[in-house]
């Protein structure tokens, strides 16, 4: 199939469809005429209409090799797991919602959050006098008593 073909467009593995045939024409590179950048350049496609625009097509016996042809293109596989691919889609689409559900802004307050609004709205309400009394604050370290003997 052409989507194996694509896959071979490099110096070290150039397959060109011609006429519907695949050929193998990596070893030929360094001896074609116009260059091996012509053929890399078409390496990993069919390149029959502008072959055939400068070349006879007998010309194709009469310069390559037959084990350079690997036959012809065959037909891209049949997706036989198509619902397979559906399931498959359908999870990452549930997997997509659980995501945006999971990212977005709460539409109302956590059941902790309105615990603690209103915990803090009791705390407001209690009159100041009833609070915990404070340590007084003095700008003094405490004083540090020294042991041990002299030496």
């Amino acid at each position: 199939p052409m989507s194996e073909v694509q896959k071979h467009n490099r110096k070290d593995s150039a397959w060109v469809v011609l006429h519907g045939q695949v050929y193998d024409l990596t070893a030929f590179l360094p001896d074609h005429p116009g260059g091996e950048e012509v053929v890399l350049k078409w390496s990993g496609k069919d390149a029959t209409k502008f072959w055939s625009a400068i070349h006879k097509k007998e010309w194709i016996q009469e310069y390559t090799k037959p084990e350079w042809c690997l036959g012809p293109v065959g037909p891209e596989p049949k997706s036989s797991d198509n619902a397979k691919m559906k399931e498959y889609e359908d999870e990452l689409k549930a997997l997509r919602a659980k995501i945006e559900e999971l990212t977005s802004a709460p539409s109302r307050p956590s059941k902790g959050l309105q615990e603690a609004m209103t915990i803090a709205k009791v705390a407001q309400q209690i009159p100041a006098a009833v609070s915990a009394p404070t340590a007084p604050v003095t700008d003094e370290p405490a004083p540090v008593k020294l042991t041990g003997r002299r030496v």
